[in-house]
């Protein structure tokens, strides 16, 4: 129990203290006339003072916690201070990975947000009677609805059938994704549930051919595609790093 609350008394000690110290530095800041363009004293106390603040009360509230539980002898706290320490990064680490992997965006710091590239296969002898720029493609997810594009003059045969080819940026972690393409005025919707995972790995190559799942005609609502409904679909989600990474290797070799 004494080291629940040496750990606990730990983390509530290096949040006071990361607070008090930052407050403390803005505070002196402002009587000594330093400088707050565009929020350089608040960063500074913040992130360049408060840290040490923090370590002082991390300090302070594991010794105190120890102290209390009966540890008075400066070597029986000195051993037991790291494995509080060591718990109280395992708490840290745990937190910065759950808040990393439920964060909504896709696109870390720095980085792009992926998309999905996606190849449409038409049924035989089928041509789009519309151009690329009329074809109205959409991901629609519980968080947003992203237009996405066909592009033109990228089609290319399988064979009898017209394979045309697009992407769509993949902007939000999402429990669910529906690719709508709408190729023309009197033709239903038809609708590809992707079944990604929420939080998508890049993907070196395309997944395997899938039917169309759903049909929606105008307003009403979306239904079960038949057998007879022969446009198929494939996809791959790309991270811009990570292909400009593998292209990279390739180029080395």
């Amino acid at each position: 129990m004494t080291y629940v609350l040496a750990t606990v008394a730990g983390i509530i000690g290096a949040a006071l203290g990361w607070v008090a110290a930052a407050a403390l530095a803005i505070g002196l800041g402002g009587i000594f006339g330093e400088s707050d363009f565009e929020g350089a004293l608040g960063m500074q106390a913040v992130f360049g003072i408060g840290p040490i603040g923090g370590v002082i009360g991390l300090v302070a509230g594991i010794w105190l916690a120890l102290r209390k539980g009966g540890h008075t002898r400066a070597g029986t706290i000195a051993w037991r201070f790291p494995i509080v320490v060591a718990a109280i990064a395992c708490i840290a680490a745990g937190a910065f990975w759950y808040a990393y992997e439920t964060r909504p965006l896709l696109a870390s710091s720095g980085n792009a947000a992926p998309r999905l590239e996606f190849e449409i296969r038409l049924p035989p002898g089928v041509e789009f009677a519309a151009p690329a720029e009329a074809i109205r493609i959409e991901l629609s997810t519980e968080q947003n609805h992203m237009p996405g594009r066909i592009r033109d003059k990228a089609a290319w045969k399988d064979g009898d059938r017209t394979v045309a080819t697009g992407s769509v940026e993949l902007a939000y972690r999402s429990g669910w994704r529906l690719l709508e393409l709408k190729t023309e005025p009197g033709q239903p919707a038809r609708i590809f549930d992707l079944k990604l995972p929420a939080r998508p790995r890049h993907m070196k190559d395309f997944g395997p051919w899938r039917r169309v799942d759903l049909l929606a005609q105008g307003d009403q609502q979306p239904q079960p595609a038949g057998p007879a409904e022969a446009y198929e679909l494939r996809s791959r989600v790309v991270y811009p790093e990570t292909e400009y990474a593998e292209e990279s290797r390739q180029k080395k070799r």
